[in-house]
């Protein structure tokens, strides 16, 4: 990998993006407002997102290899396209990846083993 991956949690009360380098090194962390586009209105969100990536990007003073994010109320394919969209456009990275943020808990605890994720937090779910 040549430059850095960021990986985002975005929830209904607050979104935090890390930055790391290929040794797993902590380059850039900030924690910003919610990002539940269920809970807030879709610009907001944009320029949410936007802004936290902007900062990070200028910080850095390159834009990332991948995006990553896990998102709350990351329902249906309109969601999916917005994020990608945004997180594109904002962070200068072509490869984005966008998950439901149960899906991100369930494989960070369990990996491919069996389990079951339960998260309670500004809304609540389990899997």
């Amino acid at each position: 990998m040549n430059g850095y991956v960021i990986g985002i949690d975005g929830g209904g009360t607050k979104t935090e993006l890390v930055a790391w380098d290929e040794k797993k090194n902590v380059l850039f962390e900030k924690i910003v407002s919610g990002s539940n586009i269920y809970g807030s209105n879709e610009k907001s969100v944009e320029n949410t997102l936007s802004a936290l990536l902007q900062e990070c990007v200028s910080f850095l003073q390159k834009g990332p290899s991948v995006i990553c994010m896990g998102a709350a109320g990351m329902i249906g394919g309109d969601a999916e396209k917005f994020f990608k969209n945004t997180l594109s456009s904002a962070g200068n990275c072509r490869d984005v990846l966008i998950f439901h943020d149960a899906k991100i808990s369930l494989t960070a605890n369990f990996h491919d083993n069996a389990g079951v994720s339960l998260t309670a937090g500004t809304g609540s779910i389990c899997v």
